[in-house]
């Protein structure tokens, strides 16, 4: 699966964990400036990340300390954008809600050729959060073989 991208969103439950970390990821690693942001399905206030989302991207030299999290709005979906949720559940409510995206949403493991979800590792050990964040680094890599990157104007 190849596919021109544009801007990358990174979907999850609360936008405090999974896809904020994926976030972060995905603007250290991919070789490309294109617009990537996270967002959740369900989010009824704006927080910041969870304090071991923080402390896991920390230890990585990266930052989530600015992260507020917000939901997902499809007016933030343009041309060639490409939504990767953690899991299937949250791919169908997209497709459920919108279904205008069935052309752009996967699961980040779907989307790179892998099987399985990224567990949510919320309530758990700060090792959950370390096990989630090395998952999502090794996905994320994956992803500059599978996009044709379109230059933003």
């Amino acid at each position: 699966m190849s596919r021109k991208v544009k801007k990358i969103i990174f979907v999850c439950t609360g936008n405090t964990c999974r896809s904020p970390m994926a976030e972060v990821i995905g603007k250290n690693i991919l070789n490309h400036p294109i617009e990537i942001i996270s967002r959740g399905i369900f989010v009824s206030y704006s927080s910041g990340a969870n304090e071991k989302a923080i402390a896991i991207t920390n230890k990585n030299n990266l930052s989530l300390e600015q992260h507020q999290a917000k939901p997902f709005d499809i007016n933030e979906v343009e041309n060639n954008t490409l939504i990767l949720t953690m899991t299937d559940g949250h791919k169908l409510m997209l497709l459920k809600q919108y279904s205008i995206l069935n052309n752009n949403v996967y699961t980040l493991n779907e989307f790179v050729g892998e099987k399985g979800i990224i567990e949510d590792p919320f309530g758990q050990s700060i090792k959950a959060y370390e096990l989630t964040f090395n998952q999502l680094n090794e996905l994320i890599s994956k992803l500059n073989n599978k996009i044709e990157w379109e230059d933003n104007e």
